[in-house]
């Protein structure tokens, strides 16, 4: 079950009966407003990277609706920008409420990739731009995520680490505190 929550709820991947998560088949990248060429888990064709040789923790939040009617139960969802000899990825983790759910493990899976090449003019691929590019890899994932929420009470029953991520967005969605 937590593996179809990461898949349709968290990544927004349709299920296909008996099939489970489709992949997505678009070829063209998502272009951030940075200019980023992003792609992105279920929407476009699989992007195989290459060996991750680095993490660093873009944040965490809590999702009060991580899994929907099985039952439905709140999940910590755990963010990371990692670096390979040739991309950028994010990868999201779940863990679901074990209160409500019972002991599970958490599972993982990529949501964006951009590669290295790929860089808008302007922005150098280094370690003083690894907030921009978390961000990018984020923005379409994170608009999916908050499209139905407009002002910060929609935010009471979500919790978020103090890192990266909460500055992402609540400073690009909502008023930030």
């Amino acid at each position: 079950m937590i593996y179809i929550a990461l898949n349709q709820n968290i990544l927004g991947k349709a299920l296909g009966f008996g099939t489970g998560p489709e992949d997505g088949t678009e070829t063209e990248p998502y272009i951030t407003k940075a200019g980023f060429k992003v792609y992105l888990n279920g929407t476009h064709s699989y992007l195989k990277h290459s060996s991750i040789e680095n993490n660093l923790h873009i944040g965490y939040m809590k999702h009060p609706h991580a899994m929907d009617d099985m039952p439905g139960c709140s999940g910590e969802l755990n963010y990371y920008l990692c670096i390979t000899e040739h991309e950028y990825l994010a990868i999201v983790s779940l863990k679901l409420d074990e209160e409500t759910n019972g002991p599970s493990e958490d599972v993982s899976d990529w949501v964006a990739i951009i590669k290295r090449t790929d860089f808008p003019e302007g922005i150098e691929d280094d370690s003083d731009n690894y907030y921009d590019i978390s961000e990018a890899l984020l923005e379409a994932h994170l608009n999916d995520i908050f499209q139905f929420h407009e002002a910060d009470e929609d935010l009471k029953d979500w919790e978020f680490g103090d890192d990266a991520l909460k500055g992402m967005v609540l400073g690009r969605y909502f008023c930030a505190d």
